[in-house]
């Protein structure tokens, strides 16, 4: 290293400075030119460790390579990642590489996870060493390949079949047919069978080198597979074909050809491409044509280069016609004329002399902007055409024609053909060997310098048989001439030493100068050098070396420069860097060519570091002459794997170009190839900024990338939620530059598009498809079609679908049948009926399309029928029965049933009038239950008979089913009056046919036909009395009113018998469905109705009984009474006690149930346990146990799983970015291929609405109609809050009035509240008194909670007296059960505040209301106002609220001493007769200190202490300043004392047969402490806060630190993250700062984006 910048230095410096003649400054560095990315830190602990390995294996488990390849490397270079990295581990990364990333990618790939394998002593088998292998065969490393042969052996490790095919294919592909021979005859020595892969290598090998074996030698091989017991498939004839015709025997071939087709081998598109190149070869064109059509009947579509080998082997032959219309069928099948093509027909022209069409074929070059291959291959061809044909008097003619058509002249064959010319003009006589040389003879000897001689079609003759004097040889003019000086001589040898062909002819002029009396120069042995190191041929190379330095000559710049180019080809790279330093010792001034060579040592020195130096040297001194070398530079790291340098070097060379543009022109420096490299390395690396930079500034200087590197780049992009406009601009730009008015590369595009959603995929193509010269093919489009249907993605397949068939792109057939064949799609609404009506019309006009036709109809007309759409089934039907009027009578049967459900009646007898005979019972029983729901009795009756004439005795199902849905469209006499004639028939009806009936009458709150309809049953004897009960409770809990059914079962005794009790059976459906409804009260009085009817609980009643639990000492009750009982429980009550704790906040005690009654959890309980941590808001302990489920690896996350995850990401205050969050989630839903349910969308609209984007949430409601889903009653709540929240009233009004109408659901009292609070939320009090007499019409009644969002209506919109007039409003209009009494209330000095309105105030108000009124007097500073509102409270009534809306005053009019007397009150019982809050001090509490002190109360008595002690104004006998702040925050710490006083209340529980109190919030005497951590976070934060106000910087910092442990077991939330460094920067204290830093780095990690956040905040 120290060697190699020793070396390079100086020369840099010197080259500056000689060279350049420009002043040296200080060493460049590419720093500032373009910055690194910053380096990941390494992984600390274990912890950490174990989230990167879940990482790797999610990322692998995706396909994600380049994310896989990041943090693997993360972990390896950790010593503690390092432990855990295992072999199964390698090789799970290693197949994951290979299945997306190129053979040289994975190849180094492979080095780098071997050497990690060696280096951490990990076992590696022999498919290891397989891989290995592969690496070094793929990069060209024979001494690799047999050491790690030799070690195999060493280890023991013998190789297989897979090993020798691996070495074989490496012989193979270098024409190695002796290690072919000797590889083959070692695995027969050792054992080895080899298989068809073996046999198939071996045949490409020899096929390829046919110089080195004849046919008879594959003749053999063939002879040995056969007798091996190896069947040849198609590839194994492709290569026999290709050989036969290699080797020109193609009667041979077609015999292969015959072969194949007789062991029933179709041939495919290879083997046709392959003799049709061959033929074409040979310039069979004949031959060739027959087999091309052959390829085209066999349904191959030839590519596109076949039509260019048509055309230039017809323009070989002369063939004009023929080759005009190969061309015209290149342009027919989508293809562009190329340079090899023009090329072609411009030699086919000139062969012709036809001038006309040359400037035709030079117009459309100019046109097209086609460029040539090597410049000025059009001039050397046409011009050497026309020599060869002995026409020079049109070659001027020709040359204009050329410059016109601005095509480059080739000076060197201008020269030719002028002095030809000129010596023809002039007569002059030369020596007579040459006047007899035709003008081709003399054309072939002047072949341009480093041209071939096959791109002219000219055979020159040998050298011996020209001229035999060499001065004459070498002469490049048709008119000899004598070397007299050796600088003519220097440019004759550079010129012919240039090309291989003509190499010899140099050095034999080199030779000869002695004789021709020329003394050579450095310059004479530069080129010669060259030559020799362009060969590599090193002892040549040495030995012109020695003579020169023996002749006495000096070396020039070029001579090093061609030595050293020699060694590096070589690879003597020791040799090379002792050139170097020879030639800087020999104080030459380097040139642009010795500082690539320089960076070429450089890389192969492994010297990066001087290659950056050098690309900054360059780029900094703008050397125009050697930014070749930054292409060479940038490659090479690339090679290496250095990509973050190469990507250095690539910005840095792309800052010069700008500067010096106009000096060298729109020339790229650095190449394509290289570019698309590094891109993709980047990617690998997981550099996608660096990558994104390099892409775009590439693209916009006009470079488009390949197929792969776009596809990349896309998938990197849209896996970051904030890069979404970098990804659609990538494919944006992809698709606009593949779709032009002049183009149209639509397989691109569809290759590209079809990874990503068809929805962007769609729009982009929409917008450049109408400018496109051509339509995609229905083949390409029926690809991408199905590409999406196999993702089963419905939203992308009717949106490619829309944009395709909107533009006349034909759709084919077969993906109508896979359309309406498919059952698992959830197609858009209207999706198929415009598929249908576009099948319709089809065109058919072939037999078959009609067969296929009807084919589609008929599976067109099953989809339509599942999905029951009774449009779409009657078009199905009507374009089947036109083509085959046969249609089987199980399918009418079924069109029918559709038709009937869609209320269809006139097209459904249709059909039945169609089927004529071939009816069956199914279609009356349809009609019948259709003529039900008209309220058509006779039709229904007479269908009915119909069915029992058909056979069916018992028509019992039909006339069941009819009455029912009579009932439930609203037909009651229908219904009531085929219920009679069914019971007058003798028909038996089963129980469950009663309960669905009542169940029909209970939701339409018919009482009376209730007991009519038990009257009849009872009368005619049908069940017994009991079960008739039974069967009413059913059907109230069945129709969503359980509330109702005690009272009907009261009305029952005047109809049975008045011993008849319901069972427990009908006790348990009661009291589950009062559970369900949270009517806690209902369901106690129902287990006082069954002791009382001397029925005991059973486990399904203690079951149902959890519902009703308000506190975990309710769930221990029943536990206790379970075990008296001695009654056994099962997996259904553990996982409904699992669910209650889980409601009941309690996820530890969930957990335990849970694990304790299951040694294997399935996903069920996994999800309740999520559950029960998204309950109290623990996000991160959801994300631990959802990890935890993927360890185990047992069980398979659902739907419900996901939705649990996404819905605590949106309501914990402990995620600091939602967005990234719910990104996370929904691509885990992709992740595991499941559909996301309507609770999905529903959440992610909820999410839309809590970030108040209005716009998200419409188009997420469009997504949810979109994909076939129905929305439910939350979707319409979710958007109707964010519409509120953007305040977008048309949008809301929109929903409301027409959107909720449209579909099927009735508001319930919910939907109305959520309206109500949008209304509350932004102040309309018109909107919210209108609503409200909406209710009214809709039959419910105003109830609490809507006065409620009345009232907070008028207090947004700043009306406190009508916020008043309202609460008296609903009061006065609220019913109430029990008599008002009349309190007596202490007369204080908040009673003098009572307002004119108060006075009329009842009694019994509404507490919240109170609650709300004193909370809005309060903000308007009025607080006297606001105590006299909360005084009206009666004393029973006083709760955590009152409490807490009171120390909320004291805190806002600084009421220090009524603040403690209130404190002291509530958590102590201290009376106080004190002037503000006598009301409620001087009377005794008649609740618990932690029922009347809640966390808001907490947090303002922290806020006073700390408003107060920071301005200086506390009084009485408390001590000052943060003192007084830390004794408040003792009293709180001592709260967790109160325990201890709530659980000495003696007494025993009451026990379940004892009747229930009446007020049913009431708690029980043993409750358990309520708050699960104290002090929680909202107290910890308004401390930290208090302390901060007093100054106290280091107390509140060091109360954060505490925070999460034994003392304070609250875990901060950004909030307090928010709360305490904003704080701190504000009070500049970066000490501090960094200490808080630190602690969220160490023990919150998730935490840590929101203080980089606030830290880039504060910066800017």
């Amino acid at each position: 290293m120290t060697f190699c910048i020793r070396l390079f230095k100086p020369c840099i410096l010197r080259y500056r400075a000689s060279i350049l003649r420009l002043p040296s400054r200080p060493r460049a560095s590419l720093a500032s030119i373009t910055s690194s990315p910053p380096v990941a830190p390494a992984l600390q602990d274990a912890a950490g460790t174990r989230r990167f390995l879940r990482k790797l294996n999610h990322e692998i488990q995706n396909g994600d390579t380049r994310g896989a390849l990041a943090s693997y490397r993360r972990i390896i270079e950790s010593p503690v990642g390092s432990t855990r990295v295992t072999p199964y581990l390698i090789r799970r990364l290693l197949a994951c590489v290979r299945r997306t990333e190129s053979r040289r990618r994975v190849a180094l790939v492979t080095l780098r996870l071997t050497a990690d394998m060696r280096r951490l002593s990990l076992p590696m088998d022999q498919q290891d060493y397989n891989h290995l292998i592969l690496a070094y065969v793929e990069l060209s490393h024979q001494e690799a390949v047999r050491s790690v042969l030799g070690e195999m052996e060493l280890r023991g490790i013998q190789p297989n079949v897979v090993t020798y095919n691996l070495l074989l294919s490496d012989f193979a592909r270098k024409g190695n047919i002796e290690g072919l021979r000797n590889g083959i005859a070692r695995m027969r020595e050792i054992g080895i069978h080899p298989d068809k892969v073996t046999y198939n290598t071996i045949l490409a090998g020899l096929a390829a080198n046919l110089e080195s074996g004849a046919t008879e030698e594959i003749s053999l091989v063939m002879q040995r597979m056969e007798e091996d017991g190896i069947v040849p498939d198609a590839l194994t004839y492709n290569i026999l074909v290709k050989c036969f015709i290699r080797a020109g025997q193609t009667d041979a071939s077609m015999r292969m050809l015959g072969r194949m087709t007789e062991e029933g081998i179709t041939p495919d598109e290879t083997t046709y491409r392959t003799i049709i190149a061959g033929f074409l070869r040979n310039e069979d064109v004949e031959r060739a044509e027959t087999h091309y059509h052959a390829m085209v009947n066999a349904g191959h579509k030839p590519p596109l280069w076949i039509y260019e080998r048509f055309v230039e082997a017809s323009a070989k032959q002369g063939q004009n016609e023929l080759a005009e219309r190969w061309y015209n069928e290149l342009l027919h099948n989508g293809g562009q004329p190329t340079a090899k093509v023009l090329l072609a027909m411009i030699r086919l022209a000139c062969s012709k002399r036809d001038l006309g069409r040359v400037k035709k074929w030079l117009k459309l070059s100019q046109e097209r902007k086609i460029v040539e291959d090597d410049p000025g291959s059009f001039y050397r061809v046409a011009i050497t055409e026309l020599l060869n044909r002995d026409a020079l008097t049109a070659v001027p003619a020709m040359h204009q024609l050329m410059i016109e058509h601005d095509c480059m002249v080739d000076s060197t064959l201008e020269h030719v053909w002028r002095e030809m010319t000129r010596n023809r003009e002039s007569a002059t006589s030369g020596p007579a060997l040459l006047e007899s040389q035709p003008c081709g003879g003399l054309v072939g000897e002047l072949i341009p310098t480093g041209k071939s001689q096959d791109t002219y079609d000219i055979s020159p003759k040998k050298l011996k048989e020209s001229v035999q004097d060499p001065v004459v040889v070498t002469t490049l003019s048709p008119a000899p001439t004598m070397l007299t000086d050796i600088l003519i001589a220097n440019r004759r040898i550079s010129a012919l030493a240039k090309s291989p062909t003509t190499f010899p002819q140099a050095l034999r002029l080199f030779n000869s100068l002695p004789t021709l009396a020329l003394a050579p120069v450095a310059a004479t042995y530069s080129p010669i050098l060259g030559a020799y190191a362009r060969m590599a041929d090193i002892h040549g190379l040495q030995e012109v070396w020695d003579r020169m330095r023996s002749s006495g000559i000096k070396p020039d710049v070029a001579c090093y420069n061609a030595l050293i180019q020699g060694y590096m080809r070589a690879g003597l790279v020791s040799e090379a860097i002792d050139t170097l330093h020879i030639m800087d010792s020999a104080g030459l001034s380097p040139t642009a060519i010795t500082l690539r060579l320089r960076v070429e040592v450089a890389l192969a020195g492994k010297q990066f570091d001087e290659v950056v130096d050098l690309v900054a040297a360059i780029c900094r001194d703008e050397v125009t002459d050697a930014f070749k070398a930054i292409d060479v530079a940038v490659d090479g790291l690339c090679r290496d794997m250095r990509f973050t340098d190469a990507a250095r070097c690539w910005l840095a060379a792309h800052e010069v170009s700008l500067r010096a543009k106009e000096s060298f022109g729109a020339r790229r420096l650095i190449k394509y190839p290289t570019t698309a490299g590094l891109v993709a390395g980047l990617l690998g690396c997981g550099d996608l900024m660096s990558a994104l930079k390099i892409y775009r500034t590439s693209v916009l200087e006009g470079m488009s990338f390949q197929e792969d590197i776009v596809v990349q780049m896309a998938k990197g992009l849209n896996q970051i939620s904030d890069k979404i406009a970098d990804f659609e601009w990538v494919l944006d730009d992809a698709v606009s530059k593949r779709i032009t008015p002049e183009h149209a590369a639509w397989r691109f595009v569809f290759n590209i598009l079809r990874e990503f959603d068809g929805t962007l995929g769609s729009k982009l193509v929409g917008k450049v498809i109408g400018q496109a010269p051509r339509l995609p093919t229905a083949e390409g489009a029926a690809k991408l079609l199905m590409y999406a249907y196999a993702r089963r993605d419905a939203v992308s397949f009717s949106s490619w679908y829309d944009v395709l068939t909107a533009h006349g792109v034909v759709i084919s057939l077969t993906v109508y049948q896979a359309i309406f064949g498919s059952h698992q799609m959830k197609w858009p609404l209207g999706f198929l009926n415009r598929c249908l009506d576009d099948v319709a019309r089809f065109p058919g006009k072939t037999d078959e399309t009609q067969r296929l036709l009807q084919k589609v109809f008929a599976i067109a007309l099953e989809c339509m029928t599942s999905a029951q759409d009774g449009a779409g089934v009657w078009k199905a039907y009507t374009h089947l029965k036109e083509r085959d009027p046969c249609i089987p009578i199980a399918q009418r049967g079924r069109v029918i049933s559709a038709l009937c459900s869609a209320g269809m009646q006139m097209e459904a007898e249709q059909v039945l009038l169609d089927a004529g005979d071939k009816v069956d019972a199914g279609m009356y029983e349809s009609l019948a239950i259709l003529y039900a729901r008209q309220g058509l009795p006779e039709k229904a009756e007479s269908a009915c008979f119909r069915i029992i004439e058909l056979g069916r005795a018992n028509c019992y199902t039909a006339m069941s089913r009819a009455i029912i849905e009579a009932i439930k469209f609203g037909h009651m006499e229908t219904g009531f009056l085929l219920l009679d004639r069914t019971m007058k028939m003798g028909i038996e009806l089963s129980e469950s046919f009663y309960v669905d009936l009542m169940t029909e009458l209970a939701k339409r709150g018919e009482f009376a036909s209730v007991l009519d309809l038990v009257c009849r049953i009872v009368a005619a004897g049908v069940v017994p009395d009991v079960i008739v009960q039974n069967l009413v409770v059913k059907a109230y809990v069945e129709a969503g009113k359980p509330q109702d059914a005690l009272s009907v079962l009261d009305q029952l005794g005047s109809v049975l018998e008045a011993n008849t009790k319901p069972d427990t059976w009908a006790y348990n459906d009661l009291i589950a469905g009062l559970g369900k409804k949270g009517d806690v009260k209902g369901a106690k009085l129902a287990l006082t109705s069954m002791a009382k009817a001397g029925l005991k609980p059973d486990l399904v009643t203690y079951t149902a009984l959890l519902a009703t639990c308000e506190s975990i000492g309710d769930v221990e009750k029943l536990k206790q009474e379970m075990e008296k009982e001695g009654i056994d429980t099962d997996v259904v009550w553990r996982r409904t006690v699992a669910r209650t704790y889980a409601k009941l906040g309690e996820p530890e005690k969930c957990e335990g149930v849970i694990r304790k009654g299951n040694q294997t959890m399935d996903t069920l309980d996994w999800n309740i346990i999520l559950a029960g941590w998204k309950e109290v808001g623990e996000y991160w302990r959801c994300c631990q146990k959802y990890e935890e489920m993927e360890v185990e690896g047992k069980t398979t996350p659902d739907a419900v799983t996901f939705n649990t995850l996404l819905s605590s990401s949106l309501k914990s205050q402990q995620v600091p970015f939602p967005d990234r969050e719910v990104d996370r989630w929904m691509a885990s839903f992709s992740s595991h291929k499941l559909t996301p349910t309507a609770h999905t969308h529903n959440l992610l609209i909820e999410h839309a609405a809590m970030a108040g984007d209005a716009k998200l949430a419409q188009k997420r409601w469009k997504n949810m109609l979109a994909v076939g889903l129905k929305p439910t009653e939350a979707t319409f709540i979710n958007l109707i809050a964010a519409f509120g929240k953007a305040d977008d009233e048309p949008a809301l009004m929109q929903v409301l009035n027409e959107t909720l109408r449209s579909s099927d659901l009735r508001p319930s009292m919910l939907f109305h509240h959520s309206v109500m609070k949008v209304f509350a939320s932004s102040g309309k009090v018109d909107q919210a008194r209108k609503w409200m007499d909406r209710m009214t019409v809709d039959g419910m009644d105003p109830d609490q909670v809507t006065w409620r969002h009345l009232v907070a209506a008028y207090i947004t919109a700043d009306d406190l007296s009508g916020a008043e007039k309202a609460m008296i409003e609903a009061t006065l209009s609220v019913k109430k059960n029990r008599p008002s009494q009349s309190l007596k209330r202490p007369m204080s000095r908040a009673s003098t505040a009572i307002s004119p309105l108060m006075a009329r105030l009842p009694n019994s108000p509404d507490t919240q209301l109170l609650h709300m009124l004193a909370n809005a007097h309060c903000m308007k500073g009025n607080h006297l106002a606001a105590m006299s509102f909360l005084s009206r409270i009666a004393a029973p009534k006083v709760d955590d609220v009152t409490v807490g809306t009171a120390m909320k005053i004291c805190l806002k009019a600084e009421w220090v001493e009524e603040a403690g007397i209130l404190w002291d009150w509530a958590t102590k019982g201290t009376e106080w007769v004190g002037p503000k809050v006598g009301f409620l001090t001087r009377r005794p509490r008649t609740r618990s200190a932690d029922e009347l002190v809640n966390e808001a109360t907490v947090c303002c008595f922290i806020d006073l202490a700390g408003n107060v002690a920071g301005k200086g104004k506390w009084s009485g006998d408390r001590a000052l300043g943060v003192v007084n702040v830390r004794n408040v925050w003792k009293e709180v710490l001592s709260m967790r004392d109160t325990q201890g006083e709530r659980n000495a209340v003696e007494g025993e529980a009451s026990t379940l047969e004892s009747t229930p109190v009446e007020n049913s919030s009431e708690k029980s005497a043993l409750q358990p402490w309520r708050w699960k951590h104290w002090p929680t976070e909202n107290m910890c934060n308004s401390y930290i806060e208090a302390l901060m106000r007093c100054g106290d910087l280091f107390g509140s910092v060091k109360v954060f630190t505490l925070m999460d442990r034994q003392g304070y077991p609250a875990r901060p939330t950004p909030k307090t993250i928010r709360t305490i460094m904003e704080k701190l920067m504000k009070a500049n204290a970066p000490h501090l700062v960094s200490k808080v830093q630190t602690t969220v780095k160490t023990r919150w990690p998730d935490l840590e984006p929101v203080v980089n956040e606030l830290l880039e905040r504060g910066k800017r």
